[in-house]
């Protein structure tokens, strides 16, 4: 006679996953509160840890349910005999369970709870260690057809999508400065999402973005976390740390006899500025290479017939989990690294920073180092279909 699968022991006991989600849940509300109170009346050293382990119990309890999910309906798959008969092996006959209890696996439940938490755990950990760590340098070469010798080996840096809020220490802005510095950059352009906070509370924070050098010059671009904190007031912040804000203007920089042209636009969430790449562009025959500065990667549907042969971007931050990001391909072909679009290479940055919960997986935070040349390879990049599908406005 077969088993029944009804009289199976429960591998993952339903009342024992919801005393652990709440247990979980619980002292990571109270990790969080104490975090706040202690950076914002105490300023104690260690208020980010307890911040951070607050998060981590939210992020780890997001996987635990996850997998507690995915585990019972493989469970259920697996215990009921018109599914598998594989699951046979796995039922718990009722005259094994009349048997004494140190034969019915008492501790099995403990066992699978224990497992798949430390999995959790485990993933949050190598989540925010990717988001948390220092962005390493991304080394682009991008090839331009003809490129002038003038213009030969020129070095830009991107910084994006840093985030800066309260929570962020000075010093990690400093170590930033001081790994873009290394670089010995003729350029360095910030293509938006700097700050993420109010004036009074941040300024501070992105005090020490003053001291990043570079021999050609500073430029920076709204995103649209600048129009969620008084864009008005953080452009002018950026031009007394002394970069060159564009707002559908353009620059020249003239290297011996070639001319580079750095064109920029606000963020489309602005009310007062709109995105105009025409009036960034400049005319045909003013430079040999032009750069556009634009916080979304899919400025470039307006921005390559005006003759650009570069547009730097961000905002996608890579997808910040990299699932999101194959997700987000279904309407926007522009996420992370490099593409050619028609005749514009397009580089869209993973972003220095991170937003919101501090997690990363697959789309590590980086500084992009990007070196013109027209006389070796390219980096590998994307070609993307003019007529490829897509939707404006969103990611």
């Amino acid at each position: 006679m077969r088993p029944e699968c009804g009289n199976a022991q429960a591998w993952l006991p339903v009342d024992k996953m919801l005393i652990v989600i709440l247990f979980v849940f619980v002292c990571s509300l109270m990790f969080l509160f104490l975090g706040h109170l202690a950076y914002q009346f105490v300023h104690v050293s260690w208020s980010d840890f307890v911040t951070w382990m607050g998060w981590g119990g939210l992020i780890s309890l997001h996987f635990f349910v996850c997998f507690c999910l995915v585990f019972k309906a493989l469970e259920a798959i697996l215990l009921q005999r018109f599914h598998s008969t594989a699951g046979q092996a796995f039922c718990l006959p009722e005259n094994i369970k009349r048997q004494p209890k140190g034969n019915r696996h008492p501790y099995l439940p403990y066992g699978v709870i224990t497992g798949l938490l430390a999995a959790s755990i485990t993933l949050t950990c190598h989540g925010m260690t990717q988001a948390l760590k220092l962005p390493g340098v991304k080394e682009v070469v991008i090839h331009i057809n003809d490129l002038s010798p003038d213009l030969e080996g020129l070095r830009i840096v991107q910084i994006t999508d840093l985030h800066a809020t309260s929570s962020m220490r000075p010093e990690r802005v400093e170590q930033i400065v001081e790994r873009v510095n290394a670089i010995e950059p003729e350029v360095i352009v910030l293509t938006g999402d700097i700050v993420d906070g109010s004036f009074t509370e941040i300024n501070g924070v992105v005090a020490p973005l003053a001291r990043l050098r570079s021999r050609l010059g500073r430029f920076f671009v709204t995103g649209n976390h600048e129009y969620l904190h008084n864009a008005d007031k953080w452009t002018r912040e950026m031009e007394a740390l002394g970069f060159t804000v564009l707002f559908n203007e353009y620059r020249l920089i003239h290297l011996n006899k070639s001319v580079l042209l750095v064109g920029g636009i606000p963020d489309p969430r602005g009310d007062s500025n709109r995105p105009d790449p025409a009036k960034a562009a400049g005319t045909a025959d003013q430079a040999d290479v032009k750069i556009l500065l634009a916080h979304r990667p899919d400025t470039i549907y307006d921005a390559a017939p005006e003759g650009f042969d570069i547009q730097l971007s961000g905002h996608t931050h890579g997808g910040q989990v990299g699932l999101l990001s194959l997700l987000r391909k279904v309407t926007q072909p522009f996420q992370s690294g490099l593409y050619h679009f028609k005749d514009v290479a397009v580089y869209v940055s993973n972003g220095t920073g991170y937003w919101g919960i501090p997690l990363r997986f697959g789309a590590p935070s980086e500084i992009a180092h990007i070196e013109l040349t027209g006389n070796k390879k390219g980096s590998k990049a994307v070609v993307v279909d003019n007529s490829r599908f897509r939707i404006r406005g969103g990611w």
